[in-house]
């Protein structure tokens, strides 16, 4: 346990079980939309560019949940995270059980502003205490985070298979996360730290936010962060719906292949969890981009269920290794403001949001399988952008305020 939680020797098992399993109930229920992404469209009728659409407004959603982020930096994390948990479940629920497009819709907003409350509350806490073993530490976490990518589709398949509803699906997750909500107000994570200089706290947080976008290391960040938005969870959503919709796959099937994904993200996440990288992690970042680019293309071609679920299984498994070292170089970037800077570098990803609304459009018109080749151009964008990229180093104290102190 002391290597999964460097406090473990002292600390309470909620705050433990809380840490570890947010990232885990976080994959768990952000994927269920996604996941009954073709079940929805059919009960409502909507053309695909709708329901792409109606899953987007999650980035709407996380837009405006970074002001939780923001306020991370200095206020009670315990109590951003509750209200995060708890709204989550509500939310979820809303969009299981909605009848008409703008409850769906509602449902997305709040799955995306609560879900950022909680997570981000959480991870701000955990850079106060990880030091130099944050990027180990958010492997260990990303575990568990493998473990809800399973659980998502592992409870929409089960429950289609048995002959329910994805509606049920969502319901029963909703109940599943208010119970987590419940763990989570037991938790003492870690409060902010005092300033240790008078000029620390003297910046508004609105004025330090905006600040931020002076800095060129955060838009580099942001960027990279918005091409991962695209490869998430939508992505996932339209690799379902090709083997559903075009290739006569069933829907079990088609969502059993889909969490094939997790074993590439949970063999990458435990070796870095457990070794000490060997290259440094801009490399690591370029090989993991072309690697996501090949096997993007090869998936949009291939026409067996095999042959794509090996491919999801490396792709996932490159995506994870380039977004733990840019979440720990994000996490770092400007000292005392890391609630602040993870605030602006997800207001920053929310543009990756428009891709899957464009893939939709393109997928009405020239098909899913069009679609999916269209994709395989954002890791080709991650690729060029990790070469092009300013320096990592984290910002000078000078930067706290959102003034730059060396040239970007």
């Amino acid at each position: 346990v002391r290597r999964l939680w460097p406090l473990a020797t002292r600390a309470p098992i909620a705050l433990i079980v809380s840490v570890l399993g947010v990232r885990m109930m976080d994959e768990w229920i952000a994927f269920l939309p996604s996941g009954a992404f073709e079940a929805f469209r059919n009960d409502l009728d909507l053309s695909y560019g709708g329901a792409a659409t109606i899953i987007t407004l999650m980035g709407i959603g996380a837009l405006v949940g970074s002001a939780f982020t923001v306020l991370a930096d200095t206020h009670s994390r315990r109590a951003i995270a509750t209200i995060g948990a708890y709204g989550y479940a509500a939310s979820i629920a809303t969009f299981g059980l909605g009848h008409a497009v703008w409850v769906l819709a509602l449902g997305s907003i709040g799955i995306g502003m609560f879900s950022t409350a909680l997570v981000d509350a959480v991870e701000v806490a955990m850079v106060d205490v990880a030091g130099d073993d944050l990027e180990p530490l958010l492997a260990r976490i990303n575990v568990g985070a493998t473990i809800g990518d399973l659980s998502g589709p592992v409870v929409l398949a089960t429950t289609t298979a048995l002959g329910g509803s994805w509606r049920v699906a969502l319901v029963g997750s909703a109940v599943v996360m208010a119970g987590f909500a419940t763990l989570v107000a037991a938790s003492p994570l870690p409060p902010p730290r005092a300033p240790t200089r008078p000029d620390d706290a003297s910046p508004s947080p609105l004025r330090a936010t905006f600040g931020l976008l002076r800095l060129g290391r955060v838009w580099w960040a942001g960027l990279l962060g918005a091409g991962l938005v695209a490869l998430d969870e939508s992505y996932l959503g339209f690799i379902i719906a090709g083997f559903e919709g075009e290739r006569g796959t069933s829907r079990a099937a088609a969502v059993a292949l889909g969490s094939a994904s997790v074993v590439g993200a949970a063999i990458t996440s435990l070796w870095l969890a457990r070794r000490t990288p060997l290259w440094e992690a801009r490399r690591r970042m370029t090989v993991a981009a072309a690697v996501m680019t090949v096997t993007a293309a090869l998936f949009a071609v291939l026409p067996t269920v095999w042959l794509p679920t090996a491919a999801i299984v490396v792709f996932d498994g490159a995506l994870i290794g380039f977004w733990l070292p840019l979440q720990a170089i994000a996490l770092r970037l400007v000292p005392g403001r890391t609630g602040s800077t993870k605030a602006v570098i997800g207001a920053i990803e929310m543009l990756g949001l428009l891709i899957p609304i464009g893939v939709g459009v393109v997928a009405d018109r020239a098909g899913l399988g069009v679609g999916l080749l269209a994709f395989a151009a954002v890791p080709a964008a991650l690729l060029l952008l990790t070469l092009a990229g300013p320096s990592t180093q984290p910002a000078s104290s000078g930067d706290r305020d959102g003034r730059a102190t060396t040239p970007e």
